[in-house]
């Protein structure tokens, strides 16, 4: 098993009811929550840019419901973001 790490397009498309992206958003998601397809994973930090996007917009009643429903998909491994991780990924995005 190759493991998948998600970002926040994926979850963004998926939480923004207006992105042309949603439908395949939600499939790809709903895959993932019926365990069809295995080892995912996505950073706690994806979490904190959907939290930001429904904050700047005001929209702070379906920020719970929506941040609910993210952190419920079944099959999604939450990296924790720790002050190693951010460093790996400063230098990662240096390489870029």
């Amino acid at each position: 098993m190759i493991p998948i790490l998600i970002e926040s397009d994926l979850i963004m498309a998926f939480v923004k009811k207006e992105d042309r992206l949603r439908p395949i958003a939600e499939k790809i998601l709903t895959q993932i929550h019926m365990g069809k397809i295995k080892g995912v994973y996505a950073s706690v930090a994806t979490l904190q840019e959907v939290i930001f996007w429904f904050y700047n917009r005001g929209l702070l009643r379906e920020l719970v419901e929506v941040l609910n429903a993210v952190i419920h998909i079944k099959n999604i491994l939450w990296v924790e973001l720790t002050p190693e991780i951010c460093l790996t990924a400063t230098l990662l995005m240096k390489e870029l």
